[in-house]
C-alpha cells in the first residue's frame, strides 16, 4: 500500500514537471526545450561573475523554456499558462510592467516540502517566453541568479 502511493505521488510529481512542455510542446509557432537533470549536471563549470552556478546546478531538476514570436501561438501559450497557474495555485512572487504593453512575472509553485517550480512568464500581446525551473531550489537561489 505504502509503495503504490508513494509511486503514485512520483507519478504525479513527474507530471507536474513536464506538464509545460508536454502541453505545449508540439503547437505550431511554439518552440520548446526542456533540459533534464542530468544534462544540467554535464554542464561545465560556468564563470557567472559571482553566482555558482555549479553549486545552484546540483539543486536544479529540469529546465523548459517555451517561446514564440507568433500572435496567435503566443495567445495560445499565454492562455494555458494562466490556466495552469490557476489550476496549481501557483503563487505570483513578482510582477514588471513596461510601456504598458510589455510585462514579465515570476511564480512560485511548492510541489513538496523543499521542492519548488519557478515560471517566469515574459512577454507582449505578440511574443511570449515562458521558463520553468523546477528543484530544491529557493527564493533565494532564484534572486542570485535575476541580480
Amino acid at each position: 500500500m505504502i509503495l503504490a502511493l508513494a509511486l503514485l505521488v512520483s507519478t504525479a510529481t513527474t507530471f507536474a514537471q513536464k506538464e509545460f512542455i508536454d502541453h505545449f510542446g508540439n503547437v505550431d509557432g511554439i518552440t520548446s526545450i526542456y533540459v533534464s537533470k542530468t544534462m544540467i549536471r554535464l554542464l561545465p563549470k560556468l564563470d557567472a561573475g559571482n553566482m555558482d552556478l555549479k553549486k545552484l546546478s546540483q539543486k536544479l531538476e529540469s529546465v523548459q523554456i517555451l517561446t514564440s514570436e507568433n500572435t496567435k501561438a503566443s495567445a495560445r501559450l499565454r492562455k494555458g499558462c494562466q490556466d495552469i497557474f490557476k489550476r496549481d495555485n501557483y503563487e505570483a512572487l513578482m510582477e514588471v510592467k513596461e510601456s504598458g504593453k510589455d510585462s514579465a512575472t515570476i511564480y512560485l509553485r511548492e510541489l513538496s516540502k523543499g521542492r519548488n517550480s519557478f515560471v517566469v512568464f515574459a512577454g507582449d500581446e505578440s511574443d511570449l517566453s515562458v521558463i520553468v525551473i523546477t528543484g530544491t531550489i529557493s527564493v533565494e537561489d532564484i534572486q542570485s541568479i535575476t541580480n
